[in-house]
């Protein structure tokens, strides 16, 4: 009785130490899209993990498991009986909103032993655990959207096998995990999909980016976790005249193509005129594009063709239920970066390497005087494979065609036209955004409507 009672003791001064988190991530689809396979890149520490969709991701700290109690939450306390437990036990709780739960059993190493997501009414909710467990001290956690209640399950078992939580109140879904953590839905509930628990370990304030892949179609958004929660992709079909399949990623709740455009036809299907002539190229006043280097086979994928202003003013070339990117949204997504931590060092507006692609950029090397600390190794040419693209934009330097025909910039410059124009005038040029190699931020610029750009589409 002393021991046990030492147990308690020392367990509860363990909880109350904040210093570690202990959350649990899992993925949601909001179509009916079904959710393949998800990878997580810790854009802090460099560490990497691919899940199935099913899946659910534990990032865990170091120390302990504090982090799963959110003292901004309205808690409560679950009663667990018998406690300690032998071979069997019941937990009841009263859930003080109706929806979707989590409930968890964790050991003092913050390693999840059980788990379980289930639709609960707010009403009493009962569920019986059966098996084994080793003998050891034990959270039990259950988090809705908007609550979160705990308790301490004490067990005198002898075992390391498997442990099974079964909901007797309402409609029964099983999950039996095993100390490997793995997990099965019971086939009782007809979904025969395996699920597991992985680990990341996980420091607070670190930025995660998720890529969700589903078939053909893959999204990215990217997150800084500090609970429990479900992160919600936003699947959607984004495929031009020509068939091509563009990827898209989500940046401040809004939807952009993650692939610079390639169509060669209008969203009617009707062609887009292809100039490769120079001389023929400078005497446009009308829609035209070209690849870089009238060379499609080297440049298309990854840096998608150059449309000229003509193209941005008739503007029906992005996929069905996409547009060319504004003004407005491009200084939304600039101001967006610059205040939620994606700038490089301490400058806010260094922001050009969260959006660069990791790879296709000239390797930059200084051969004067930095004009600060952060440039050494801020600017978008340096370190790219490690230190480019923390917001899944995945921005290529396509380079440019000027007004006279000529090419250049190829993996030094991406330059993306927007479809606004910088006055009323008839002969107006058009705003465009621009990252440079050599440098750290995300310039606006304009040009005449004779110029060949990059373009990027977003959702309607």
């Amino acid at each position: 009785m002393k021991s046990l009672l030492f147990i308690l003791i020392v367990t509860c001064a363990f909880f109350e130490r904040v210093d570690a988190q202990n959350y649990l991530i899992d993925f949601a689809v909001s179509t009916n899209t079904p959710l393949d396979i998800v990878k997580v890149d810790n854009m802090t520490t460099g560490q990497s993990l691919t899940l199935n969709g099913s899946d659910v991701l534990n990032l865990k700290g170091n120390v302990d498991i504090t982090g799963i109690v959110d003292n901004n939450l309205p808690s409560s306390g679950i009663k667990i009986y018998p406690n300690p437990m032998t071979d069997h036990a019941q937990i009841d709780f009263f859930p003080p909103l109706a929806g979707d739960a989590v409930i968890t059993i964790i050991d003092l190493s913050g390693r999840v032993i059980a788990h379980t997501k289930d639709y609960v009414d707010n009403s009493l909710q009962e569920y019986k655990l059966s098996g084994e467990t080793a003998r050891g001290v034990y959270i039990v956690n259950v988090r809705g959207s908007h609550y979160q209640l705990s308790g301490k399950l004490v067990s005198n078992g002898n075992s390391t096998g498997t442990i099974s939580m079964e909901k007797i109140t309402g409609s029964s879904t099983t999950h039996v995990t095993d100390m490997k953590i793995t997990a099965k839905y019971s086939e009782a509930s007809g979904n025969e999909n395996y699920a597991s628990i992985k680990e990341m370990l996980y420091t607070s304030g670190n930025r995660l980016k998720f890529t969700a892949v589903s078939g053909d179609y893959q999204t990215v958004l990217t997150d800084v976790p500090d609970n429990n929660k479900t992160i919600v992709f936003d699947i959607k079909e984004c495929i031009d005249s020509d068939g091509n399949i563009y990827h898209t990623v989500e940046i401040d709740g809004r939807l952009w193509s993650e692939e610079n455009l390639k169509t060669t036809k209008y969203a009617n299907g009707s062609a887009l005129p292809l100039i490769t002539d120079s001389v023929a190229w400078r005497s446009l006043t009308s829609p035209a594009f070209c690849w870089y280097q009238n060379n499609d086979i080297k440049y298309k994928n990854p840096y998608g063709a150059l449309y000229n202003g003509y193209v941005i003013k008739a503007g029906d070339v992005c996929p069905d239920g996409w547009h060319i990117s504004t003004d407005a949204e491009w200084t939304s997504l600039r101001d967006f970066l610059s205040a939620n931590g994606y700038a490089f060092g301490t400058n806010n507006d260094a922001i050009a390497k969260s959006i660069a692609s990791t790879s296709g950029w000239d390797n930059y090397s200084y051969i004067q005087v930095p004009r600060g600390p952060d440039e050494v190794i801020g600017a978008v040419g340096k370190n790219q494979e490690t230190t480019n693209n923390s917001s899944g934009f995945s921005g290529y330097p396509g380079g440019l065609r000027s007004f006279n025909g000529s090419f250049s910039n190829i993996g030094k410059t991406g330059i993306w036209y927007s479809a606004v124009e910088i006055s009323t005038q008839p002969d107006a040029g058009l705003w465009d955004w621009v990252v440079n190699y050599n440098d750290m931020q995300l310039g606006q610029g304009s040009d005449d409507k004779a110029c060949g750009f990059s373009v990027r589409c977003v959702q309607n």
